[in-house]
């Protein structure tokens, strides 16, 4: 058996360390990394400065494989704090503007990391694959390289191009929009089993506004009904002030 990499007993491996230098180092990324919450670019410099015997028991305490190489390590960190704990479902449209300033700042860097060796390539593709989900999650497009600004004007002409042919088709809905203030008690959406963009219709159904959209610009007459019961929905609830825009019942 060879020596544990983190404190070099030769009584176990890695996997089994379970040296008080484990707590210590949990406790040091942990720290780390959550005082910069959403600034990626900053928490690779930081992560990478570990061994990659440290990087793998932190990834344990998270029940993620203990890999040999620094680079997985870091992915496997920087997606269990951003995507499964920073931007989920939960707290994706609860972010402030200094957040969201981070996290595009974050892309321009990985986007432009400067003299990057061979073997950050993957660990830099990687982040920005989670980056762009979130970008997608929330917006609705992915970034795809746009510089900020050229991403947030694509991002207003998506949003105004789908307001008016959305308007235009659903004008005569006779349908009230409220915003609900209590919390969505679903975990998916009935229909197409993902969970995003919650409301409830009068009937008490609780769906996702994409597919109460569809449902209602499937229709040509001024009613629309619940796909689950068929009641005729006269009032949609909906928990986050941006999804009346979203489900677009406003008359024009």
């Amino acid at each position: 058996m060879s020596a544990c990499k983190l404190c070099a007993s030769p009584a176990h491996t890695l996997k089994k360390c379970d040296s008080p230098l484990c707590e210590v180092v949990i406790e040091t990324v942990t720290a780390l990394i959550n005082a910069n919450p959403f600034n990626l670019w900053l928490q690779v410099q930081e992560l990478d400065l570990f061994t990659a015997a440290q990087l793998g028991i932190v990834c344990r305490s998270f029940r993620f494989p203990v890999t040999s190489t620094k680079v997985k390590s870091i992915i496997y960190i920087i997606d269990h704090f951003f995507l499964e704990g920073r931007v989920d479902d939960e707290h994706l449209y609860t972010l402030s503007q200094e957040e969201i300033d981070a996290i595009d700042q974050s892309y321009i860097q990985l986007s432009n990391w400067p003299n990057i060796s061979p073997k950050n390539i993957a660990l830099r593709d990687c982040i920005i694959s989670n980056l762009e989900q979130y970008y997608f999650r929330r917006h609705r497009l992915r970034r795809n390289g746009l510089s900020t600004e050229a991403y947030y004007s694509a991002v207003d002409l998506y949003y105004s191009s789908s307001l008016q042919a959305s308007k235009s088709h659903l004008r005569r809905l006779q349908i009230g929009v409220v915003q609900n203030k209590g919390k969505p008690t679903f975990t998916e959406c009935c229909v197409c089993l993902d969970a995003k963009s919650p409301v409830k219709t009068n009937c008490g159904h609780e769906m996702c506004s994409a597919c109460i959209m569809r449902v209602a610009a499937s229709r040509t007459k001024s009613f629309i009904s619940c796909p689950l019961c068929r009641t005729d929905i006269k009032v949609v609830y909906t928990y986050e002030s941006k999804f009346k825009m979203e489900i677009c019942f406003e008359r024009a």
